[in-house]
């Protein structure tokens, strides 16, 4: 039987306003599936839960750390 693979990678970076890189993160991955479509739809489901948990630990992180209450 074939079997179908997606790699995927992310890569982001956030800057502030003098362009300065304040966040980064980059992950990849690869997903399979008997299916062409399911193979996709796993790899499209790790990406949405890797920025859903990882990317924004990054970002609650580095506002926790950078941000003053005045």
């Amino acid at each position: 039987r074939s079997e179908y693979f997606i790699r995927w990678s992310i890569s982001i970076e956030v800057n502030d306003l003098s362009s300065n890189t304040v966040v980064s993160y980059a992950n990849r991955g690869r997903e399979g599936h008997i299916n062409e479509s399911e193979a996709i739809a796993r790899a499209l489901r790790t990406v949405e839960n890797d920025l859903k948990n990882n990317f924004k630990r990054n970002m609650l992180s580095y506002f926790e750390n950078n941000l003053t209450i005045k």
